[in-house]
C-alpha cells in the first residue's frame, strides 16, 4: 500500500535538515585545531654532512615561520636515537652506526600549529670497516689463488661481493713492504692479487695467495651487509708476548692496526661516508706457543683487545673472533723430522696447549668475544700454515660468528 505524505511535511523536513548541516559546518569550522594540525608550506628535508663518526644535521624554517626558541621538531628513522642540539637550525647524531640507515624529517610552527613534516633527508653513505690481523695465517702465506693444475680457486666460488666489497691490506714489514688501498689511492675490490715479496718460501715467492678475507666478506655480504671494506695488517712470524710488535700499546705492528684503521675513518669521512668498525678477527699465537711467553698469553691478550677497542676506537659490544691456533701437528712433523726431541718438543706441545687455554679464558671474561678452532681445518704440509680450502672454509666460519655475537 502507498501512504501519501502530505507536502508541509516535506518541507519541514527539509528545513530541519538546512538547519542541522549550517550547525554541524560551524560545529566543525569553530573546533579549535590541535597543537598537531599542520598549517603552511613543508619545510625542505634536512641536510647531513658527516663529521668524523657523528652526523651534522642541518634545516630551514619555511619562510613565513617565526623563528623561535622551540619551534621546530625533528624526527629520526628508525627511532631510538638522539640529535644533540647544535644551534637553532642544526643538531649530532654522535658516534653514529655505520650499520643503520638514518634518516631525518622537520616541521616547523606556524601560527601556533605545526606545518607538514618535510621529506626524509637523502640516504647517509656509510662504510662498515670489517678488521682482519695476525701473522702468517691471517695473511694466507701457504693459500696460493691458482692451484696445481692451474684453475683459480677464488674464481670457482665468485660472487657479487668480489667486486662490492673493497679491500686495503698492510704488511708492514714483511721483508718488502705491502701496502693496498693504503695511503693517497682508494681502497682496491675484494679479489685484487696480493703478492708474496722478498725472502718468503720458494713455493709462495711471487705467488698471489689470499686469506680468509674472501670468505668472511662473501658471507657477510650474502648476510645483508653492504659498504662493506676489510682492512687487513698481517705479517709472518711476529709475537705478542715480550713487548713483541703486536704488544699493546708500543708494539709496531699494534700501532700500525690503529693508524691504518684511524686512517680509513677519516679518509672515508673525507669522502662524506660515515664509518665504523663493526668487527675485528685475530689470527695469531703460533710465534707465542713457545716457553717463555704462552704462560702470558692470556694477560697480553686481554690487554691487546681492551686497548685495541679503546684506540681505534670501537664499542665494547663490537665483535672480537679470535682463531684459535695449533702448532700441534707442526711439532710433531718436526719430531717425526728429528728437529725437535724430548724436553724441547714436549715444551712446545704445552706451550701450544697454554696459548690454547688462553684464547678460551680471554673468550670467556670479555664480553662479544667468539672463538673460531682451526685444529679442524685443512693445512698445507708442514701442519702450521692453512691451505687454500683451509682458509676459505676459516673465513665463512670468523663471518658466522662476527654475525652470531653482535654484527648486525
Amino acid at each position: 500500500m502507498n501512504v501519501h505524505v502530505p507536502r508541509p511535511y516535506h518541507r519541514g523536513r527539509m528545513v530541519l535538515s538546512v538547519v542541522f548541516l549550517v550547525t554541524l559546518m560551524t560545529l566543525v569550522f569553530a573546533w579549535p585545531q590541535s597543537h598537531d594540525d599542520a598549517t603552511g608550506a613543508a619545510p625542505a628535508a634536512p641536510k647531513v654532512k658527516i663529521q668524523g663518526d657523528s652526523v651534522l644535521v642541518s634545516w630551514q624554517r619555511t619562510s613565513s615561520a617565526t623563528p623561535t626558541s622551540g619551534d621546530h621538531d625533528l624526527r629520526i628513522e628508525p627511532p631510538g636515537y638522539s640529535c644533540t642540539p647544535n644551534g637553532p637550525d642544526s643538531c649530532i647524531v654522535r658516534h653514529a652506526p655505520s650499520s643503520v640507515d638514518l634518516r631525518f624529517a622537520v616541521r616547523t610552527e606556524f601560527g601556533g600549529a605545526w606545518t607538514p613534516w618535510s621529506a626524509l633527508s637523502a640516504e647517509i653513505p656509510r662504510t662498515q670497516i670489517v678488521i682482519i690481523a695476525g701473522q702468517s695465517n691471517a695473511t694466507g702465506w701457504e693459500a696460493p689463488v691458482t692451484d696445481a693444475q692451474g684453475t683459480n680457486v677464488l674464481a670457482v666460488g665468485a660472487t657479487e661481493a668480489d667486486q662490492a666489497v673493497r679491500l686495503s691490506w698492510d704488511q708492514p714489514k714483511n721483508f718488502t713492504t705491502e701496502r693496498i688501498g693504503l695511503g693517497p689511492e682508494e681502497s682496491v675490490s675484494l679479489t685484487t692479487p696480493q703478492t708474496l715479496k722478498g725472502t718468503v718460501p720458494s713455493s709462495a715467492k711471487g705467488t698471489a695467495i689470499f686469506g680468509p678475507e674472501i670468505t668472511l666478506a662473501r658471507r657477510l655480504y650474502a648476510s645483508g651487509q653492504r659498504d662493506l671494506l676489510v682492512l687487513k695488517v698481517t705479517q709472518s712470524g711476529t709475537q705478542l708476548g715480550d713487548n713483541g710488535p703486536w704488544s699493546a700499546p708500543d708494539g709496531s705492528l699494534y700501532k700500525a692496526l690503529v693508524a691504518d684503521a684511524k686512517y680509513l675513518l677519516n679518509r672515508e669521512a673525507s669522502h662524506g661516508r660515515l664509518a665504523s668498525v663493526v668487527a675485528i678477527n685475530w689470527y695469531q699465537g703460533e710465534n707465542d706457543s713457545k716457553p717463555g711467553l704462552a704462560e702470558a698469553y692470556q694477560r697480553n691478550l686481554t690487554t691487546f683487545i681492551t686497548s685495541l677497542r679503546s684506540a681505534i676506537p670501537t664499542s665494547a659490544a663490537t665483535p672480537f673472533v679470535i682463531a684459535m691456533t695449533s702448532t700441534e701437528s707442526w711439532v710433531h712433523t718436526q719430531q717425526f723430522a728429528k728437529a725437535c726431541a724430548g724436553a724441547s718438543c714436549d715444551g712446545l706441545l704445552r706451550a701450544n696447549e697454554q696459548v690454547r687455554a688462553a684464547d678460551r679464558a680471554v673468550a670467556g671474561s670479555l664480553g662479544h668475544v667468539g672463538l673460531v678452532d682451526t685444529v679442524v681445518l685443512p693445512h698445507a704440509t708442514g701442519g702450521l700454515h692453512l691451505n687454500a680450502q683451509g682458509e676459505l672454509t676459516l673465513g665463512t666460519m670468523l663471518a658466522d660468528t662476527d654475525l652470531s655475537i653482535g654484527l648486525t
